[in-house]
């Protein structure tokens, strides 16, 4: 019954956008514990542990518990609240509390709403905690029971080793013993279907790595001084001005080898409202991508896009028979937008209230603007939209095959 409840808690997790932090690799594949995370609106940081009373290695545990205590306790400095939830899985009523050890049911009594014991029988799905305790934490009861009901409701013939084989790519994984309900076909790496599934069960830590976003507020450094440098050196709507400052030119790029006005266009913009549109785009996009994807992952979409959009800008010039300077960083936000886009889609999780959905709709009413109103780089906009995507599923890609 554990194996089915616990494949079923598993998988549920995964879809309420839970990662796997960890598991007793040495356990059969109905596992004695696993944890799994989630950071929730970037405020509270939850930790669950499920564990089987039946088969638990409380010394082990009490260990673990030590250990996650303190990582938890680092946490409480990145993100506000820290929900703990330690969720002990018992075959009957009977069960003789005093097998617990007092150590690790201590520290959760009498604690506030976010250091949480719960016990849930699974005979009868019955969840009982301590008096001062809640009986539901940001959704986590409900899942615990309906996780319950679906092993209740399992299908006869259940073999959590061959599901397990299943959902992690033929049982390679350091941790074998997390099984999903239902058994699957074992698929290879090399299998489209297996790899996209490998990387929508990547155990990838969102969660803020770094409190501040330096690279970002850099750049907007940078973009500033340059702006002024221009309204001082002439007019900052000029073209002319613009080619002075770095700005891309065919000519110049294709012919006159300055292949360096790829990066430099994208510190330069002609006026306040281009800056500011752009400043916008990195503050709400660039810093959640420097602090949760990491500032070397950040510089790498960001410096790839704005040169795959200034490349693409340059196609369009060619086709068109144009002769413009194209400037502004919007082709590496619009990197970064779809970079992020990729990343929450594919793995089914936001990054602090960003998700797939959002970005979207932003791309879409970004495009239908450049189409409508004078003056926007629809090209340089799509083109480092398809470099941050396609960064984005190239580090997803890197991280399922290494798994």
């Amino acid at each position: 019954m554990y194996s089915r409840f616990a494949s079923n808690f598993y998988r549920n997790g995964l879809e309420k956008g839970f990662q796997l932090m960890g598991a007793d690799a040495s356990a059969p594949s109905e596992a004695t514990y696993f944890h799994m995370q989630k950071v929730e609106r970037a405020t509270t940081f939850i930790y669950i542990t499920v564990c089987d009373t039946t088969r638990a290695d409380w010394q082990a545990l009490l260990a673990k518990d030590a250990e996650r205590r303190a990582q938890v306790q680092g946490l409480l400095n990145q993100v506000q609240n820290v929900a703990l939830l330690y969720l002990m899985a018992e075959p009957t009523a009977a069960i003789d509390p005093a097998a617990i050890p007092a150590a690790l049911i201590e520290p959760y009594e009498g604690q506030p709403v976010y250091s949480v014991f719960w016990r849930i029988n699974l005979e009868n799905g019955e969840i009982t905690t301590a008096p001062d305790q809640p009986k539901e934490l940001f959704g986590l009861g409900d899942m615990t029971r309906k996780a319950y009901a679906q092993a209740k409701a399992a299908e006869s013939g259940f073999d959590a080793v061959s599901a397990a084989q299943s959902l992690l790519g033929g049982g390679h994984s350091p941790h074998p013993n997390i099984v999903p309900m239902k058994k699957t076909p074992p698929r290879t790496k090399t299998h489209a279907h297996s790899f996209l599934t490998r990387i929508r069960f990547l155990n990838l830590n969102l969660y803020p790595k770094y409190h501040h976003a330096y690279i970002v507020y850099g750049i907007i450094a940078i973009n500033l001084l340059v702006l002024v440098a221009m309204h001082v050196a002439g007019n900052p709507m000029s073209p002319y001005t613009a080619y002075r400052f770095g700005g891309n030119f065919y000519a110049s790029v294709v012919y006159g080898g300055q292949w360096w006005r790829l990066v430099t266009s994208t510190f330069v913009h002609y006026g306040v409202m281009h800056f500011m549109a752009n400043t916008v785009g990195l503050v709400i996009i660039g810093t959640r991508v420097e602090r949760y994807l990491g500032r070397a992952m950040f510089a790498t979409i960001y410096l790839f896009s704005g040169i795959t959009g200034s490349l693409l800008c340059l196609l369009n010039v060619h086709l068109r028979d144009l002769f413009i300077v194209s400037a502004g960083a919007s082709g590496a936000v619009y990197g970064l937008m779809g970079a992020v886009l990729v990343i929450t889609r594919l793995t089914r999780r936001n990054i602090e209230n960003l998700n797939w959905q959002i970005l979207l709709v932003w791309l879409i009413i970004g495009v239908v603007m450049g189409f409508t109103l004078a003056n926007i780089n629809n090209a340089a906009h799509l083109g480092g939209f398809l470099g941050g995507a396609l960064v984005g599923f190239g580090m997803l890609a890197v991280m399922a095959y290494k798994k």
